[in-house]
C-alpha cells in the first residue's frame, strides 16, 4: 500500500451527515397532458416530458440508497483518517518529548581564533 491520500476531513464528516438525510424521491407522478391549445409540438412535448419525469424519478429512486452507502463510506474513512492522524500526533509528541537516553554534556566550544574571536559568538 502506499501513495498519496489527500482527504479533507470536515469535508468528509459533513457529506456523511447530509447523506444519511437523504430523502425518499418527491412524488412528481402528475396528469399528462391532453389539451394543446393547438401547438403543433404539444404531443411529443408532453411525451418528452412523461419519458423524462418517470426517468428522473427512476434514477432518484435508485440513487438514493448509493448515496447513503457512500456517505457511510465517508463517515468511517474521515474517523480512520483523524485517528491515523491523531496516532501519528502523538507518536511525534512522544519522540521529541522524550529527554535524551544519555547525558550528552556541554557542547564542544570551537577554539578561539585571532582576529575573529570566538566564531560561534561570545562565551558567557
Amino acid at each position: 500500500m502506499g501513495g498519496k491520500v489527500d482527504a479533507w476531513i470536515p469535508a468528509l464528516e459533513a457529506f456523511a451527515d447530509e447523506a444519511q438525510r437523504i430523502l425518499p424521491a418527491p412524488m412528481i407522478d402528475r396528469e399528462p397532458i391532453k389539451e394543446c391549445g393547438g401547438l403543433r409540438e404539444c404531443a411529443a412535448l408532453a411525451g418528452a416530458d412523461q419519458f423524462i419525469t418517470g426517468a428522473l424519478k427512476s434514477f432518484l429512486e435508485k440513487a438514493g440508497p448509493g448515496v447513503q452507502i457512500f456517505g457511510a463510506m465517508a463517515g468511517k474513512s474521515a474517523s480512520a483518517y483523524r485517528a491515523a492522524g491523531e496516532a501519528a500526533q502523538s507518536a511525534v509528541r512522544a519522540t521529541t518529548n522524550r529527554p535524551p537516553a544519555a547525558e550528552t554534556g556541554p557542547a564542544v566550544v570551537p577554539p578561539i581564533i585571532p582576529g575573529l574571536e570566538a566564531p560561534s559568538g561570545p562565551l558567557a
